[in-house]
């Protein structure tokens, strides 16, 4: 798999830390293609900064099993919110850490879904957040969605596995 595969579909900007879209993010940390080799490929090609940032970033998810993104800009409304759905030059995709006092402005919240032990089927997301997260509140957000989807993947597989 390489970058080009999924910048393809989308375009890929510095200011989104490199990363297409939230689904893509989502689903790469599980990919077989090492994140190295992934991001080696992306044209134009990523400096040393960007690429820690996203190696952190993809660890992050990983494992946290959930993923989160933020505007950069206020969002006062549920119109706003749903306005900037697919605007990426105003949201951070490769975050790696969240600070439980900080209020985050909330793009969504994702987390996979798992058919079997390190297969994707899907993945599932929150947005329209309006108001500021505290960091607790989004670590609680993102533990309950991964919960979820680990039961949704439990029912899919028709038995227990462990996400890998």
């Amino acid at each position: 798999m390489k970058f080009s595969d999924f910048s393809s579909r989308s375009s890929v900007s510095p200011s989104s830390g490199g990363l297409p879209e939230f689904s893509h993010c989502m689903f790469f940390p599980w990919a077989e293609a090492s994140p190295e080799e992934w991001l080696n490929s992306a044209d134009p090609p990523l400096n040393a900064e960007a690429k820690n940032r996203l190696l952190n970033s993809l660890n992050f998810i990983r494992t946290r099993g959930y993923a989160f993104g933020i505007r950069r800009v206020p969002v006062p409304d549920l119109d706003r919110a749903l306005e900037l759905k697919f605007q990426q030059a105003l949201t951070d995709y490769a975050l790696s850490g969240i600070e439980p006092g900080q209020s985050y402005q909330l793009a969504y919240v994702a987390a996979p879904i798992f058919s079997k032990p390190g297969v994707i089927a899907f993945g599932l997301g929150l947005s329209g957040f309006i108001t500021p997260v505290k960091g607790n509140h989004v670590e609680a957000i993102g533990e309950k969605l991964r919960a979820a989807c680990d039961r949704i993947g439990r029912f899919i597989a028709g038995r227990e596995f462990h996400r890998q």
